[in-house]
């Protein structure tokens, strides 16, 4: 019988651990020979490996565990999983192909097959949480919203960004009124240095300014080509042209009645306003000519924060009335002048 090194109690001899110290039996160690041991029929037995024990020892001889230890506890049996296809006829608890009563309603189990796996149909989604849903789903899966026909079915979850702030947009300005024209002064001279020759304007007459537009060297000679084309292929001689050229001078400066202002204004770069408010005197006087009882010629003066600027125009009626409509008691008349039905009576 051999013999624990440790505490030379004795031990079995295929014995991995000594039964009263737990010391290891590996290796055998020489002691002294012992009467054999008996281990009485009443005995414990290991907690651990089922190995059968004496009351007095502390240590399994065949595992080495401590012999109070506490038994491992029972490992339960594995469950059959059910085969997949059956379900509870009651409550669609899966179930194995030989159980007669569901193990989680109690009641006999008729088995029916398992209902076919729902996926979600391509492009449906509930409209409240946007989670995918088959065409059989009456209720989402995950909020629980009805998705019945006739409810709200989103075709795909899109976030849904954050309102921005509505910018504030600026009232439109109202449309300018239209610039109404008074009327056109044609052919308006205004005399160069010395006198010896002078520059042509129209003179545009608004309710808000006198555009100054300028009638160019080449204007001119277009608008006299024209006329004497258009009096020779009628047959005029030559007082015929010339009375056509005059009347299309005339002509060339009607077409600002019907011009916008603004356009009458960037006609020509010599092209200027003055606007009405700044204008402070419209002086006429009659220019004097060598026949004295004609006078068919004023001469004007415009006084303005602009400066003072002098045109000969002609003494036409028309002309007065477009003066006085836009420019009221600041026109300064002859003195002892007027004319009634187009004929002028001297008082002087």
């Amino acid at each position: 019988m051999p013999y624990c090194p440790e505490c030379g109690k004795p031990v079995s001899p295929n014995a991995k651990f000594c039964r009263a110290c737990g010391a290891s039996q590996l290796e055998e160690s020489p002691v002294p020979t012992a009467a054999p041991v008996t281990i009485p029929k009443e005995h414990s037995a290991c907690t651990s490996c089922g190995a059968p024990l004496d009351p007095d020892e502390k240590f399994c001889g065949n595992c080495g565990k401590p012999v109070n230890a506490p038994a491992a506890p029972p490992q339960p049996a594995p469950v059959p999983v059910p085969p997949p296809g059956r379900v509870c006829s009651s409550c669609k608890t899966p179930v194995s192909a030989d159980t007669k009563f569901c193990g989680n309603c109690g009641q006999p189990v008729n088995a029916l097959p398992a209902p076919p796996q729902l996926t979600p149909s391509p492009g449906r989604f509930c409209g409240s949480c946007g989670s995918p849903v088959s065409a059989e789903t009456k209720f989402c899966g995950s909020c629980g919203t009805s998705v019945q026909p006739g409810a709200p079915v989103s075709p795909q979850a899109v976030p849904v960004p954050p309102a921005q702030p509505v910018p504030q947009v600026a009232p439109a300005a109202p449309a300018a009124a239209t610039e109404k024209i008074i009327g056109v002064i044609a052919n308006a001279k205004k005399p160069k240095m010395l006198g010896v020759s002078s520059d042509t304007y129209n003179l545009v007459v608004t309710e808000r300014r006198m555009i100054l537009a300028q009638l160019t060297q080449p204007m001119m000679n277009a608008a006299i080509a024209e006329a004497q084309a258009k009096a020779k292929a009628e047959g005029k001689g030559f007082f015929g042209v010339w009375a056509d050229q005059m009347a299309a001078m005339f002509r060339y400066a009607i077409r600002y009645e019907t011009m916008p202002p603004d356009a009458a204004l960037a006609e020509t770069p010599g092209n200027f306003a003055l606007e009405n408010s700044q204008i402070s005197v419209v002086d006429l006087s009659l220019k004097d000519h060598e026949d004295s009882s004609q006078y068919n010629e004023f001469k004007m003066v415009i006084k303005s924060a602009g400066g003072k600027f002098e045109f000969r125009i002609a003494e036409d009626e028309r002309y007065i009335n477009i003066l006085k409509a836009a420019y009221g008691a600041k026109v300064s008349m002859p003195f002892g002048y007027h004319k009634i039905g187009g004929v002028r009576i001297k008082f002087f």
